[in-house]
């Protein structure tokens, strides 16, 4: 069932892309029934948004009911642990890697009104604040997670 729920994640992503991968979205549109009833192929991630929580649901049912399993597995967990946390290091302290804060549509329309420059000003700052708050907690959260998950493995070493 995992294999098929990943599958099924992937293929949504894949799908969501659009234009950007259009030669597999004319195959579906071409070949599969009904899927060009869909208004917007980013819609189409509603089942990433379905698949992901029960595939972390399916984890945490086998790590409670095969506890062992966690310490068999502890240096896949702080693998992928390390790399969320530097990619939120990353974009924390670099906020604008991830390209610019106003689009050119939002920058033509705010232009067109009077006092235009300073509104563009303000909102690139507060997206960029935004961004680097939620980054921050992101990597806040994995330092937590990491400590209390060696506190868990460091009590169940001393029973």
């Amino acid at each position: 069932m995992k294999w098929a729920l990943l599958a099924a994640t992937i293929l949504s992503v894949l799908l969501s892309w659009g234009h950007n991968f259009m030669g597999f979205t004319n195959f579906f549109l071409d070949y599969i029934p009904m899927y060009a009833k869909f208004r917007t192929v980013a819609s189409i991630l509603v089942i990433a948004e379905f698949t992901i929580p029960l595939l972390a649901a399916l984890t945490l049912k086998r790590l409670v009911d095969e506890p062992e399993l966690l310490g068999q597995k502890m240096k896949y967990a702080y693998i992928s642990l390390g790399l969320t946390a530097g990619v939120a290091l990353l974009v924390a302290v670099f906020p604008d890697m991830m390209g610019p804060f106003v689009s050119d549509q939002e920058r033509q329309m705010i232009n067109s009104i009077q006092g235009g420059w300073t509104a563009i000003q303000q909102e690139q700052s507060s997206r960029m604040s935004l961004r680097c708050v939620l980054q921050w907690s992101a990597l806040m959260l994995g330092v937590r997670l990491s400590l209390s998950s060696s506190a868990l493995r460091c009590s169940s070493l001393i029973r």
